[in-house]
């Protein structure tokens, strides 16, 4: 038995008017989970369907499920833009799995990814008002690719526009094969101002001082774009405390 359901959420998130804030936006568009299943050779037919949800300005959500005798998968997304005081948080996280018993003869596979509303291949959309500064950090195993439509990546910043954001989660496991996971943990920090809050929790604080510090001499936690951690990076971090 198969069951699909994708929830949608209804609140859209309102630009902040703070002065280091970024305006960003998702464009609307569609979220595809597609899902398919088979107890193995000469048994029931296989399960599949598509499923598709929007993606709001604010944020997205799905999930789905398919199944067939003992082989089945499942999948779930969500995708949100938390608008804190200083920058703004474009968060996408889900996982996606498959399983069966060992030496079960069957298959199953789940799919999700983003589509235009004509269900063609599409990525995800984010609009930018203001050139702004950024931050990618990606925690999960599924690549994520963040590519210019029309604005464009000039070292540590972004100048206004739009960009893709594009992704295949899946599962997938066929005989001779128990289980299969995978991952989506993608974050992408968006501010006026250089991004000192180093892990992403709204604050800057000791911890970040202790990234900027560990990362002295070398480009990993250069805040103003000249290639290395020094005192005016030390400076930038200092001026954002808080």
């Amino acid at each position: 038995m198969k069951t699909f359901h994708v929830t949608v959420a209804a609140a859209v998130l309102s630009a902040a008017s703070v002065a280091a804030h970024a305006d960003v936006s998702f464009v609307d568009g569609s979220i595809l989970v597609n899902g398919s299943a088979s107890d193995g050779p000469g048994g029931a037919p296989s399960d599949s369907a598509i499923v598709a949800g929007t993606v709001t300005p604010g944020s997205a959500t799905g999930s789905g499920s398919t199944g067939s005798g003992l082989a089945g998968a499942t999948a779930t997304l969500n995708g949100t833009i938390d608008d804190m005081a200083f920058q703004s948080v474009v968060k996408i996280v889900g996982s996606a799995s498959a399983s069966q018993p060992p030496g079960y003869p069957g298959f199953a596979n789940i799919t999700v990814q983003t589509a235009g509303l004509d269900f063609s291949p599409d990525p995800l959309i984010l609009s930018l008002d203001e050139t702004s500064y950024f931050r990618i950090k990606n925690a999960g195993n599924v690549n994520v690719t963040f590519t210019p439509v029309t604005g464009s990546v000039v070292g540590n910043t972004l100048t206004a526009g739009t960009y893709k954001i594009s992704f295949l989660l899946f599962a997938s496991v066929s005989e001779g094969q128990t289980n299969a996971t995978n991952t989506l943990d993608w974050t992408l920090q968006v501010s006026t101002s250089p991004l000192a809050d180093f892990n992403i929790d709204g604050k800057v604080d000791g911890a970040d001082l202790g990234t900027l510090l560990a990362g002295w001499g070398t480009a990993a936690a250069d805040l103003d774009g000249d290639g290395t951690t020094s005192g005016s990076d030390l400076g930038i971090l200092l001026a954002a405390w808080g």
